[in-house]
C-alpha cells in the first residue's frame, strides 16, 4: 500500500510541473498578450503574476496537506500561542 500512495504523490508532482510548463509556455502567453490593461497592467502581466500566485499557493497547500497526513504541523502551526 506504501508505494501506490508514493506513486498517487509522485504523479501529483509531476502533473503539477507539467501543468505549469503548459500553462507558462508560448501559445498560452500569446493567448494574453494584448494591449487591454487590467489594474493598469498589461494583461499577460496579469496572467504571468497571477498564474505564479496560483502554482505557489497550490504548492503549500499540497505540502500542508502532506505534513497533516504524517501527523506534523509546519512552523508556526503549534497553537502554543506564547513568545519565547
Amino acid at each position: 500500500m506504501g508505494s501506490s500512495r508514493g506513486d498517487r504523490l509522485r504523479g501529483a508532482w509531476l502533473f503539477g510541473l507539467l501543468l505549469s510548463i503548459v500553462v507558462f509556455n508560448y501559445p498560452f502567453i500569446l493567448v494574453f498578450n494584448s494591449s487591454r490593461l487590467l489594474f493598469g497592467l498589461p494583461l499577460a502581466v496579469v496572467y504571468l503574476l497571477g498564474g505564479w500566485l496560483l502554482f505557489i499557493g497550490g504548492i503549500y497547500l499540497f505540502v500542508r496537506r502532506l505534513d497533516r497526513n504524517r501527523g506534523t504541523e509546519p512552523p508556526g502551526d503549534a497553537g502554543g500561542g506564547g513568545g519565547p
